[in-house]
């Protein structure tokens, strides 16, 4: 509910044991709010990133913002 309310909140992809969650962020909040995370060292990043790269529902383009872009545009303002 946060991210829908406030364009200043971003979700991040670790320590979800399913990718389904991570689909209906994609679909409710738009992949530009969106941040690949590892919970490093935790987590394995590979396996984190398996995870976000196996998202068959959704964009190359989405997922690449997740990984990439989204963090680009955040960093730099």
């Amino acid at each position: 509910k946060s991210c829908k309310k406030f364009s200043n909140v971003y979700l991040e992809t670790s320590m979800s044991p399913v990718t389904s969650p991570l689909e209906e962020v994609i679909w409710k909040i738009g992949p530009e709010r969106l941040l690949f995370g590892s919970n490093y060292p935790y987590c394995a990043t590979s396996i984190e990133l398996v995870k976000l790269q196996s998202l068959y529902k959704v964009a190359d383009e989405d997922i690449r913002m997740a990984l990439e872009s989204n963090a680009e545009v955040l960093f730099s303002k």
